[in-house]
């Protein structure tokens, strides 16, 4: 039983130890990310944050969004995408617009032997001033998340940044207090077992001695007849 139960509470403890590695380096990997200006993915997925209303009405401002990553040779015209911007207004932000055909009706051709798209926001009047290189290419645009945006806006309204700190934290926070439980209810059924072998071996010990008390007693009695 006392094996069982320290093999259970070693394999807690690898599980909760990996779980605590797993929250810190997805924490550290959005606060890096973040720093660096970059979207972060997870497993080829991520959520962006709309703050221009360019394109409006399909992408409201304010509005989160999913993306995901996407081969350059899959684009297609149409397709809202993701890119790392080389517009020197926005340079090296992440924008997000259609893939839209320029004045000669081309959406991509290759220029200095890169593919480039020519894309425009869904609200603007013109195409973008310079177009998308596939290098830059980050993901292309899955489906709105209005929930999200409506938790974000209601209950944090702070940058999704934040969430993503607060969630991992917050899901640390209660494994940490659940573990705690389980290792204080461990250690009080493991006392309380403690006790009770100490007690079942003291009243052994008591009824050993009342039996060799009576052993004696009786071997006296007989010297006495003798």
């Amino acid at each position: 039983m006392i094996d069982r139960t320290k093999r259970n509470k070693r394999i807690a403890d690898i599980i909760f130890s990996v779980i605590t590695v797993v929250l810190l380096v997805i924490i550290a990997y959005f606060v890096v990310m973040q720093v660096q200006g970059k979207v972060p993915l997870v497993m080829g997925y991520g959520v962006l944050h709309t703050l221009t209303p360019s394109m409006e009405d399909t992408i409201m401002t304010g509005d989160y969004f999913l993306i995901r990553s996407v081969d350059p040779e899959d684009v297609r015209e149409g397709d809202i995408i993701t890119f790392y911007s080389d517009d020197p207004n926005i340079k090296g932000y992440a924008n997000t617009h259609r893939v839209h055909v320029n004045e000669h009706g081309v959406w991509t051709e290759i220029i200095d032997g890169e593919r480039v798209f020519y894309t425009k926001g869904d609200n603007n009047y013109t195409i973008d001033c310079v177009p998308a290189r596939a290098s830059q290419l980050v993901g292309r645009y899955v489906t709105g998340l209005p929930w999200l945006t409506k938790s974000v806006s209601v209950i944090f309204g702070t940058p999704l940044i934040l969430v993503f700190i607060f969630v991992p934290l917050l899901a640390y926070v209660i494994l940490y207090y659940y573990r705690l439980k389980m290792l204080q209810k461990r250690e009080a059924e493991e006392k309380l077992h403690h006790e009770a072998k100490i007690e079942a071996m003291v009243a052994m010990e008591v009824e050993r001695l009342r039996r060799l008390d009576a052993e004696k007693k009786q071997q006296q009695d007989q010297e006495k007849t003798e």
